[in-house]
């Protein structure tokens, strides 16, 4: 058994993910959060729908992880089974006003960036873009928390369900 010793010590560690393989990590990441999970996404009804993605969200949900998501301003609408989470107040959702990077924190010192591209890909391009999943990173989670925190302030509107 190979042991990692970043994990062993407690330092962050991480690895990058092409997207085509994203949606099998979702779940692991979503597993982690214990009390709150902070997101940007494109929130796509297509991936959002995925049997393992959206069982990973409910769990989290139903545990009492509150979750926030940002949608980029060109997005997708929040997908039908998330709609009376919202309403319950389980999720708070707000659209950006601009396009903006996708980004996961979890409890304040897990993330997910997700490299930057053109936003006019297609499907099989799209598949090749990376995910760099970093764990045990507190000092970076926060930086981008307090860069979330400003666009959920000042460069996000109210969505509407």
């Amino acid at each position: 058994m190979i042991v990692n010793i970043r994990r062993v010590l407690g330092l962050p560690y991480g690895k990058d993910v092409l997207a085509k393989d994203f949606k099998n990590e979702i779940p692991k990441i979503f597993s982690l959060a214990k009390k709150d999970v902070f997101m940007s996404t494109g929130l796509y009804s297509g991936f959002y729908n995925e049997g393992g993605i959206k069982t990973s969200i409910e769990k989290a949900i139903y545990t009492g992880v509150k979750l926030r998501i940002v949608i980029d301003k060109d997005g997708g609408k929040p997908v039908d089974w998330m709609k009376d989470e919202i309403k319950n107040g389980k999720i708070e959702i707000k659209r950006s006003t601009e396009k903006i990077r996708h980004i996961m924190i979890i409890d304040d010192k897990h993330i997910r960036i997700e490299d930057s591209h053109p936003y006019d890909m297609n499907e099989t391009t799209s598949e090749n873009i990376k995910n760099r999943i970093c764990f045990n990173a507190p000092h970076f989670a926060e930086i981008l928390k307090e860069d979330m925190e400003e666009i959920w302030k000042k460069y996000c509107v109210k969505e509407e369900i």
